[in-house]
């Protein structure tokens, strides 16, 4: 039977997806600049150094994807949240208040119908 995947496996799929199409992308483009080198300039294989920035980045994205492996959220990122958070709760402390603010209900977050203004009527001769 068909299960729906989670969030967390549709983000894993997404950038396994994302990596293999960087990966052609990158191949595609090294054959393009190795071309050009060989029909312009074939003493002078310049073509090497867009391969290594371009492989530089594309090892990068692979690591994060396939061998660790987390897709969710970017290490830098995830450690100044964790600072901040640790900040705001010992500030919490040093004032007396819960060490985290308390976290809204889904229910509380949901909009309520709004008040629409009655339409006004224009006569013709008010339009110019």
């Amino acid at each position: 039977m068909y299960q729906p995947l989670t969030d967390e496996e549709k983000q894993r799929m997404n950038a396994r997806r994302d990596v293999v199409g960087k990966g052609i992308t990158y191949a595609a483009l090294i054959v393009f600049f190795f071309v050009i080198n060989m029909v312009t300039s074939p003493q002078a294989t310049w073509w090497i150094f867009p391969a290594l920035g371009l492989g530089l980045g594309f090892v990068k994205q692979y690591v994060k994807v396939f061998v660790r492996e987390d897709y969710s959220e970017d290490p830098k990122e995830r450690r100044k949240r964790e600072r901040r958070e640790h900040r705001q709760a010992q500030r919490n402390a040093r004032r007396g208040l819960p060490a985290a603010p308390p976290r809204r209900s889904e229910e509380s977050l949901e909009l309520g119908e709004l008040e629409r203004e009655p339409e006004k009527i224009y006569r013709n001769e008010d339009l110019v």
